[in-house]
């Protein structure tokens, strides 16, 4: 068996060992927000409060509060809240409107309490990446699902362009997020992927190349607005050319992601 494909199964392996040690609540909490046993009470700051028969925009207003009302938060999916009033009336409420309202003690419910919880929160991600791989530019897209409270696992796609050739970067990476609750969290990972180099023209004793890469790195990843995320990160990769030949590579980029 090719050294390269024994290299690769060893490290998967060990990735899917540890993504599975974590994986205890990975479909536990999928689609909406579990309600709340001890619903919060908040007061109603703007003139008046819209509630709607579903959560969103498309859904009819059926009843409008006025200011100095209190209600009740049931729930969230996405960026709505369930309300119900203290008239019995219950319904959907948009999170620009559950952001001005006060709380109990009077304070005004600030922007981490009423939408960065989403971000602390989230399930899937989506975006794309820019930077340098090895001093060239390169682009690339990714996909990341958690698996646990503070484990995800991320496929990624790049392509790096080169002086005479161009590589393509396909990754499976392991992020670790021991510090969820932070307001500019870090993130740690490992990665295995494949990368094929291909000469953009003939060149004498130049051929498409297919080889295995393993990489390490961290990261910082920052809530930008409305289910956006910002990050930037730095990896190390070592590219196996055969057995006995290994080429390490520096990785910077910046990346933008939407969450879900």
């Amino acid at each position: 068996m090719n050294i390269e494909v024994k290299k690769f199964r060893v490290i998967l392996f060990g990735l899917m060992l540890i993504g599975s040690l974590a994986s205890g609540n990975l479909y536990a909490d999928a689609g909406e927000d579990a309600p709340d046993n001890d619903p919060e009470r908040v007061l109603v700051a703007d003139p008046y409060m819209e509630l709607r028969t579903g959560p969103g925009r498309g859904f009819p207003v059926f009843y409008v509060e006025e200011r100095g009302k209190w209600v009740r938060l049931l729930k969230r999916k996405t960026s709505w809240y369930k309300v119900e009033l203290d008239n019995g009336q219950v319904g959907w409420v948009d999170m620009d409107q559950i952001s001005k309202t006060l709380l109990a003690a009077g304070l005004e419910r600030t922007l981490k309490d009423s939408v960065a919880d989403d971000f602390f929160n989230r399930k899937n991600e989506v975006g794309f990446v820019w930077g340098s791989h090895a001093g060239f530019s390169f682009i690339g897209i990714s996909a990341a699902r958690k698996i646990g409270d503070t484990f995800s696992i991320q496929a990624e796609y790049a392509e790096v362009a080169e002086v005479f050739s161009t590589s393509k970067l396909f990754n499976l990476n392991l992020l670790s997020h021991p510090f969820v609750d932070w307001t500019f969290p870090p993130y740690f990972e490992l990665g295995v992927g494949k990368k094929i180099v291909a000469p953009i023209r003939s060149q004498v004793g130049q051929e498409r190349t297919d080889s295995i890469t393993a990489h390490f790195g961290f990261g910082l990843k920052a809530y930008v607005t409305k289910n956006f995320v910002a990050r930037i990160y730095y990896r190390r990769y070592a590219w196996f050319f055969d057995e006995f030949d290994t080429h390490p590579i520096d990785e910077f980029a910046f990346g933008a992601s939407f969450f879900f």
